[in-house]
């Protein structure tokens, strides 16, 4: 499902990764926890093509990650940033914007559905009609990472989803992840991950000097 073959990549004079190696298989649910500055976002940037590796070749889907196919592959994966930027208008407003783009509108979910997630995610409808600036920290992340999923992509990247949350929520978001059949990528430093170690994959990273 998405592959790391000999990646090397410095930024500045720092190297991030040397004859770096990584195989996920489809379905897969990775927990990078490492230092900060070992390069957990920058694996992301890789996968999603937004930075190129100085050496070595990356796969997504058996699509190599280079420009010719890197529409394709940001159309196959969900992504939710730890810096949660979302437009300020309704929530119901966002939803329908985000499903109007032509990638996604065959993907456009019913009300049923939509309310469904939201509940799994301790949301309910009357959060539907709130802007998104009268949306606590929390609520922000829980609505960003019901998009993610509402998007219904093969791949799901997600950095530091649980970060502004209380321990029930988090457990519902680990209980969510664990009954998908996605490939899900998840940069975080938050223990609660480790309850599950049995039902994740780890990456445990030095920082690279």
């Amino acid at each position: 499902m998405i592959e790391l073959h000999n990646v090397d990549l410095k930024l500045g004079s720092k190297e991030i990764f040397h004859n770096y190696d990584l195989k996920i298989r489809s379905a897969e649910k990775l927990v990078i926890n490492s230092p900060s500055g070992a390069g957990k976002t920058s694996l992301f940037r890789l996968i999603l093509g937004f930075q190129l590796p100085d050496r070595g070749n990356i796969y997504v889907n058996d699509l190599a990650v280079i420009p010719k196919n890197i529409s394709a592959i940001r159309n196959s994966i969900s992504y939710l940033s730890q810096d949660i930027d979302l437009p300020q208008i309704k929530t119901s407003e966002l939803i329908t914007h985000i499903f109007d783009y032509q990638n996604n509108r065959n993907k456009k979910p019913e009300n049923d559905e939509i309310l469904k997630i939201l509940d799994n995610f301790m949301l309910s409808s009357d959060h539907l009609e709130k802007n998104i600036t009268d949306l606590s920290g929390g609520e922000r992340q829980r609505m960003g990472l019901a998009i993610c999923f509402l998007l219904d992509r093969k791949i799901v990247l997600l950095d530091e989803p649980t970060s502004a949350l209380d321990k029930t929520i988090k457990d519902k978001i680990i209980a969510h992840i664990l009954n998908t059949n996605k490939t899900i990528l998840i940069i975080s430093h938050d223990e609660v991950w480790q309850k599950h170690r049995e039902k994740f994959r780890f990456e445990n990273w030095i920082t690279r000097q």
